[in-house]
């Protein structure tokens, strides 16, 4: 496959910890029966700065307005098709450390994945026996050392956005 045929997609990902240190994750199922388990989160929109995609998206999936606080990962990948008919993608995934609302339930959101079937509190440990998306998705969430404040990213992103 020649590499300009790959259309190239930001995404934006919230890491959202409880107090036990569980990461909420959705849980999806495709077509062929295969589970596959991510963070939420999803494409950035036209004119949309990465912030406001990650608050629109979480709203969406996980029925939750969350806060960004870091930028915990950056992560450059072709995603597999995950349904007949589709063709890979090349995707650079944004993760941002984010806080819920105290009260916080995991839910599906008003506006779910279409394959999104669950939302789930699960620890690094049963991460580790899953299929995961990305596939480096669990070395993205331990070697977060040095998180960049999301208020020195935001000022960056906001200059050339569109008005």
């Amino acid at each position: 496959m020649e590499a300009r045929a790959l259309e190239i997609r930001n995404t934006v990902k919230a890491i959202c910890r409880n107090r036990r240190g569980e990461i909420l994750i959705q849980k999806k199922i495709y077509e062929d029966g295969r589970e596959l388990y991510t963070l939420p989160g999803g494409g950035q929109q036209p004119g949309e700065s990465l912030l406001q995609a990650l608050e629109r998206e979480c709203w969406e999936e996980i029925g939750a307005l969350v806060t960004a606080r870091d930028l915990e990962y950056v992560c450059e990948f072709i995603k597999k098709p995950t349904s007949p008919g589709k063709l890979p993608r090349h995707k650079v995934e944004f993760g941002f450390r984010c806080d819920l609302p105290e009260d916080y339930i995991p839910q599906m959101g008003p506006q779910p994945d279409s394959h999104q079937e669950a939302i789930l509190w699960l620890s690094l440990e049963k991460l580790a026996n899953l299929e995961l998306s990305p596939e480096k998705l669990l070395a993205c969430l331990k070697n977060a050392e040095a998180p960049l404040p999301v208020s020195a990213f935001s000022s960056l992103l906001e200059q050339d956005l569109i008005p």
